[in-house]
């Protein structure tokens, strides 16, 4: 939107790579001060957004809208640059104590030793439940630098992967 301040686009487009978002996450992730203001004028606007119930004024934007934004980030923004976004994403929700979203973020940073601790903190609780496609899906499309890290990593994909039903992916 051309009506739009530079600063809150840039906002938009840099909070577009989280499924959900808080000030205090859009601060760390944005290395901005005014987030809480961007995060009031974007729902004043009703811009495609979610209140989410809870604590932590937490928001979602629409799904489309988000897409829109990620497509636009992608295009705009340097590879590099994307990158440090997910790096300060999974560093603030590793901090947060929210695993999960610290390893996608860390993985889509790729940010490979932090990735490969996180996800083996991840693995062994799929593993120990025998969340055999849960642990299949989050481990086969890595490239090899997380395995380097953390081989225990490439033991539970090949465990997976056999379990799955797919012995040469295992091999």
């Amino acid at each position: 939107d051309p009506h739009r301040s530079p600063e809150l686009r840039a906002f938009l487009l840099q909070t577009s790579i989280l499924s959900e978002v808080n000030p205090e996450l859009a601060e760390a992730v944005t290395q901005r001060p005014d987030t809480s203001e961007h995060l009031a004028e974007i729902g004043r606007d009703n811009l495609f957004l979610t209140r989410l119930d809870g604590p932590g004024n937490w928001i979602r934007y629409h799904e489309v809208f988000a897409e829109v934004l990620r497509r636009r980030l992608h295009r705009e923004t340097p590879p590099a640059d994307i990158r440090e976004l997910h790096i300060r994403a999974a560093a603030w929700y590793e901090a947060h104590g929210y695993i999960d979203q610290s390893a996608t973020h860390a993985v889509k940073g790729e940010n490979w030793p932090q990735a490969a601790k996180l996800l083996t903190t991840i693995g062994k609780n799929y593993y120990d439940q025998e969340r055999i496609g849960s642990l299949r899906a989050l481990l086969r499309d890595l490239p090899e630098e997380p395995f380097v890290h953390q081989p225990l990593l490439a033991y539970w994909l090949a465990w997976a992967e056999l379990r799955s039903g797919h012995p040469l992916a295992a091999e």
